[in-house]
């Protein structure tokens, strides 16, 4: 008596991480996708050197094998870090990006901290001052 025996192996594909460094966050996502793999945390910096919108950083580096359905985490460009400007504005010290202090130079803002002036007389009010 001979018993004919069939074996069935199923294997379920490897994660193999695709380099998705300056790509969007759109394309990396279904990239990782057709990798097996799946998008794990996503969080936010800044760059000056990849544009906004676009992946700067991996957690598993490209070509890496992993288990099926492995969270990659990515780290996606908000684009240049805004340059603060410090401007004495209506009295007030205020910080603001250039933008900003292009359109309140325009309304009398001046470059630079306030300071408040000691006034001569205890009656006085004090006045803030340009430095």
């Amino acid at each position: 008596m001979n018993a004919a025996r069939t074996a069935t192996a199923s294997f379920t594909p490897l994660c193999v991480v695709p380099n998705l460094s300056g790509q969007t966050l759109a394309a990396a996502k279904t990239a990782l996708l057709g990798a097996h793999c799946s998008a794990g945390t996503i969080r936010s910096v800044y760059s000056r050197v990849v544009a906004k919108g676009r992946v700067v950083s991996q957690s598993a580096p490209a070509g890496q094998q992993l288990a099926n359905g492995t969270s990659v985490n990515l780290a996606v460009s908000k684009g240049r870090r805004p340059v603060k400007v410090t401007l004495c504005y209506r009295h007030r010290t205020v910080h603001v990006t250039k933008a900003v202090a292009r359109r309140l130079r325009r309304h009398g803002a001046k470059l630079g901290a306030c300071r408040k002036v000691r006034p001569a007389s205890a009656g006085a009010a004090a006045h803030p001052r340009r430095v």
